[in-house]
């Protein structure tokens, strides 16, 4: 589960440093490279929390946790100056930890 939440974090990252309005890299990445990976991270993310739960379980919560992630990224962002490793570094824990927090196992 601490991987699937860090593969889905770093997914959301991506869609999120596409938008022009993101202030971690100067210039946004490309739509057309961030998306498809984007994707791929959500797919790998959903097959290692299938692991542990069912699949209608683990599409929903790799869905609450993606429209938890992208709020956290937009108020953080907005209250704290960072560069992009500790953002990454910093996110991945923080998933992680609410990940497993409300884990039973």
């Amino acid at each position: 589960m601490f991987v699937s939440s860090v593969v889905l974090w770093c997914g959301c990252l991506l869609v999120y440093l596409c938008s022009p309005n993101q202030k971690i890299i100067k210039n946004s990445l490309q739509r057309k490279h961030a998306y498809p990976l984007a994707l791929c991270a959500v797919v790998v993310s959903w097959l290692g929390f299938i692991q542990q739960y069912s699949g209608i379980i683990a599409a929903l919560m790799v869905l609450t946790l993606m429209m938890v992630m992208w709020n956290v990224m937009v108020l953080l962002l907005g209250h704290i100056k960072t560069n992009l490793l500790s953002f990454i570094i910093g996110g991945s824990v923080v998933s992680a930890f609410i990940t497993l927090l409300g884990s039973a196992t």
